[in-house]
């Protein structure tokens, strides 16, 4: 009986220094990164995503396997038609980003982003999301700010348990969510690809022109993944 008591105070300090474990939610307070989310961000290492991790982005019930607001039939239609009308829409002869001159109300004003995340986020899912943000603020000239009443469209990170990560591309309006499974899109890559989407890219490989410079062998695509490539 003793040596129980002693393990449980023993893993309640451990817990205590460390900060809160994985499933240790916050209740309240901290809609937005702080000082020491920042810090928390550069002390601990990137994490490499594991190929459970990856397939959170592959979700086949959303369009490409993380881009919310498509359905997956529209864009296959799309695809197959994009140097006609939709070559036309789009105004490119390619296209793996929104176009200002077609979509201007679907980009950021001025690269600012505001955001907003769940309360209940332990230390080290705001931690990564920290890392995320400062890889944007030192290799671009995007800029992620807390939410202020002046703002009526921003991103919304949240959490969710089996459902991938995912996020619309383009400004939507209003409360916009980035949507990200606990123990499952926490790391910086996956963090920073979901936002990019929010900035308005789609993937690189979606490229109208893509079958001119590479060769999709069907074979080596993984069983079950092909409707993210093809």
């Amino acid at each position: 009986m003793c040596l129980v008591l002693l393990l449980t105070a023993l893993v309640s300090v451990l817990e205590s220094a460390n900060g809160a474990t994985l499933d240790q939610r916050h209740e309240g307070g901290r809609k937005y990164l702080t000082p020491e989310d920042f810090i928390l961000a550069a002390r601990t290492p990137v994490k490499r995503p594991t190929d459970e991790e990856i397939d959170a982005i592959q979700n086949a019930q959303l369009f490409e396997g993380d881009i919310e607001g498509v359905e997956n039939a529209d864009m296959a239609f799309m695809h197959d038609h994009i140097n006609g009308y939709f070559g036309d829409i789009f105004r490119l002869p390619y296209h793996s980003s929104l176009n200002l001159a077609v979509y201007p109300d679907k980009l950021w004003p001025d690269g600012i982003i505001p955001y907003v995340i769940e309360e209940s986020m332990t230390n080290e899912e705001r931690a990564a999301i920290a890392q995320a943000f400062d890889e944007y603020k030192h290799k671009t000239c995007i800029r992620f700010v807390p939410k202020s009443n002046g703002h009526d469209d921003y991103i919304f990170l949240k959490t969710n348990r089996a459902f991938g990560c995912s996020s619309y591309v383009g400004r939507s309006g209003g409360n916009q969510t980035v949507s990200l499974e606990i123990g499952k899109c926490f790391t910086k890559g996956i963090i920073a690809h979901e936002l990019m989407h929010a900035l308005g890219f789609f993937h690189e490989h979606s490229r109208t022109d893509r079958d001119d410079f590479v060769e999709i062998r069907e074979e080596n695509i993984r069983p079950g993944k092909s409707f993210i490539i093809i």
